[in-house]
């Protein structure tokens, strides 16, 4: 009797190591696809209030101790933000977007964020750079 369990016990425990495994591999090919429909809103800029963004990047995965975790719905941008004349940031942060789950992501972008032209972009962020180095003593 007690060979006999033991006996099922392995058997389920093989099941639930090949299912653990199929998952994962799953798990890996959502991520790539999801990824794949974030990549067209790589580069585009956005105006909210004191704070102009380009989206840098697709979201990047975590390895932690249970898995990996991926949030889709997280995209990195590179902001500048005017905080006063004489205080300007400009930093990496990210920005939460419904576009992965919609047909369009850009059109959803575009609803959530106020878009502008990526030279818009560039030039406050050159402006940023050169303020910041002209305050710059040596």
């Amino acid at each position: 009797m007690k060979k006999d369990l033991n006996g099922r016990i392995y058997e389920v425990s093989k099941k639930i190591s090949g299912l653990e495994q199929e998952r994962k591999e799953l798990l890996k090919l959502l991520i790539e696809e999801q990824k794949e429909k974030l990549k067209p809103l790589v580069g585009m800029a956005f105006q909210q209030e004191d704070r102009t963004f380009v989206i840098s990047g697709v979201p990047k995965e975590r390895g932690t101790m249970t898995g990996t975790e991926f949030n889709p719905y997280q995209l990195p941008v590179i902001v500048v933000a005017e905080e006063s004349e004489s205080i300007i940031r400009i930093e990496e942060d990210t920005i939460f977007s419904k576009a992965i789950g919609s047909e369009d992501a850009k059109t959803t972008i575009r609803k959530e964020y106020q878009e502008i032209p990526l030279t818009a972009f560039k030039e406050k962020l050159m402006r940023a750079c050169q303020d910041i180095w002209d305050a710059t003593t040596f």
